[in-house]
């Protein structure tokens, strides 16, 4: 069983504790939301490493991409760059249609 206590404290070191307590509690916030928030886990200009993670694929691959010129990129002082924006609009360019989307696709060309 739990044992209630009393605690006695002056005003300064209860505010400091409350401070470092709501400290605590907004970081911790703001680290959960950022693991789920692509946007504010990467920044807007990343370098390979990361680029590789925002994707999901690895370093080397992303290599192969630039070479052949299949990825968007910025080389800069032999350095690749790549833009967030661009990568998220490189990943939709690739979007496959759905079933019914092939459906209705065929059916307006047989219509026409």
């Amino acid at each position: 069983m739990k044992e209630n206590a009393v605690i006695i404290t002056t005003p300064a070191d209860l505010e400091q504790l409350i401070q470092t307590v709501v400290e605590r509690v907004v970081s911790n916030h703001f680290q959960v939301k950022n693991k789920d928030d692509p946007d504010l886990t990467y920044p807007t200009i990343m370098g390979t490493e990361q680029a590789a993670s925002f994707l999901g694929i690895a370093e080397s691959t992303l290599y192969r991409y630039t070479s052949k010129r299949l990825i968007p990129y910025h080389k800069r002082y032999q350095k690749l760059y790549f833009k967030k924006a661009d990568l998220q609009n490189w990943v939709n360019e690739a979007r496959n249609n759905t079933i019914n989307e092939l459906k209705n696709s065929i059916l307006k060309t047989k219509k026409l």
